[in-house]
């Protein structure tokens, strides 16, 4: 059994406590946030765990063998820190740091203490993109030429920190990880050149619990990508559309995958007979379709940290490249200044084979 701590008690933090309570290998030995009502309501899931408002004191706690950082955008990487010197294996929420110095620190903090485990964003393991991987190496649309990776959103519904500079970055920091954390755990292979841009399209929000806000943080981002062998890729997140859209798009030169994220729904068009394996429901002619079931993002990312802590493997170096390039968004638009250094990740998927299209 895995003594779980929660740090931040907000909406993610108490999905997390919800479904871990249901977890055989998972109890509630600790809970942390800054506020008493917080607290109380996280009580209100689960009585039995011991309850902290000094962080400090919650990190030391013997009984605590690991933690999840649920706490707003800035803290996560110090957080993480302070959990890992502590020797708690740590699940961090999305972005796993908000500037380039706090990212290099987690980084060192994770090499020194090599016997603790570092999860975060486990893209790789939705069904969808293992099943995209399946599609794609049946070579049922040919060799691949593109990507598209979109997630727009109207915006966050309610005025709190998310619009602040507190926040650090928007959709960049907020929603952007989500379409290029999959783009990344799809194609498993680094960039050879990266351009992005970002602003803030909207100046003035009435959100949904009727605050008025003046945002602080941007809300349209867009980062093109260029691989060595020539594909190229669009990863786009905007909080300004009047609906969610979440997609992932790819194109082979002899057909194309439609994911529908928000709909959990695969489709293929093309004109090659899909083998009986791939499971594809033939809707009309040279189009075919898979519903997947949609999976609770708190359940899969315990069950993921779960296997890493057996396996004694996080993705922290795949995390670190996606949240490289963000960050470098953030600093500047136009050609991006991603740290070719950060080392190669085996938790990066290479089972894609993006070489030189010939015909």
């Amino acid at each position: 059994m895995i003594r779980l701590g929660i740090l931040g008690c907000g909406m993610i933090g108490k999905s997390f406590i919800e479904q871990a309570i249901k977890h055989k290998s998972f109890c509630i030995a600790a809970i942390c946030s800054k506020t008493k009502k917080s607290l109380d309501k996280a009580l209100k899931i689960e009585s039995h765990a011991k309850t902290y408002l000094n962080k400090e004191e919650f990190f030391r706690d013997p009984n605590v063998d690991a933690i999840i950082v649920c706490t707003p955008h800035k803290h996560h990487a110090n957080d993480a820190c302070q959990a890992i010197e502590n020797n708690k294996h740590v699940m961090i929420e999305k972005p796993i740091a908000t500037n380039k110095a706090d990212l290099s620190a987690l980084i060192s903090m994770a090499d020194l203490k090599k016997n603790v485990i570092v999860t975060a964003l486990p893209h790789g393991e939705y069904k969808y993109i293992k099943k995209a991987k399946e599609i794609i190496n049946s070579g049922l649309i040919g060799k691949i030429t593109a990507f598209h990776s979109f997630l727009d959103v109207p915006g966050p519904p309610r005025s709190n920190w998310y619009y602040s500079e507190e926040a650090v970055g928007g959709a960049s920091l907020d929603t952007l990880p989500y379409a290029l954390g999959r783009l990344i755990s799809l194609v498993g292979q680094k960039a050879s050149l990266v351009i992005g841009f970002k602003n803030q399209l909207i100046s003035h929000r009435k959100c949904e619990d009727g605050v008025d806000v003046n945002p602080q943080v941007d809300d349209n981002a867009t980062l093109i990508i260029e691989y060595k062998n020539g594909q190229q890729a669009i990863v786009r997140s905007s909080w300004n559309t009047d609906s969610p859209q979440d997609y992932l798009t790819i194109h082979g030169r002899k057909g194309v995958i439609n994911i529908d994220t928000w709909l959990n729904s695969i489709t293929v068009q093309t004109s090659f007979e899909p083998i009986k394996s791939l499971s594809l429901k033939k809707e009309r002619e040279n189009f075919y379709k898979i519903d997947i079931k949609r999976e609770n993002p708190e359940k899969l990312k315990l069950e993921v940290f779960l296997d890493n802590i057996l396996r004694k493997k996080g993705n922290l170096d795949s995390l670190a490249y996606q949240t490289d390039i963000i960050l470098s968004l953030l600093n500047e638009n136009g050609i991006l200044s991603v740290d070719r250094s950060m080392k190669d990740s085996s938790s990066i998927s290479q089972e894609l084979n993006l070489g030189k299209i010939y015909i």
